[in-house]
């Protein structure tokens, strides 16, 4: 294939494949919180839900929180230290 159907007005069909992956997962994330955190409130205020089941939530949202915020964390510091970042694949 040539050139000209790899590469539309300077963009490669590489690069706009990961934009869309990027941005499908972006907006898939936002998604889930949305509906974890109404999920979250309707629980934590609902007066029929006892208390250990909203202490249980709560925790396991918590936890999740937690978990992304040392993976987010993890990869920002590997970034940073990336001896490979001038690699062209």
């Amino acid at each position: 294939m040539s050139n000209e159907f790899n590469k539309h007005e300077g963009f490669s069909v590489q690069s706009i494949s990961n934009y869309f992956l990027r941005t499908s997962w972006a907006t898939f994330i936002i998604g889930l919180c949305l509906i974890s955190g109404y999920i979250l409130f309707e629980v934590l205020t609902d007066e029929d839900v006892t208390a250990i089941l909203k202490i249980g939530i709560g925790t396991f949202y918590a936890g999740l929180f937690f978990l992304f915020l040392i993976v987010l964390r993890q990869r920002l510091k590997e970034k940073k230290l990336d001896k490979y970042t001038d690699v062209e694949k």
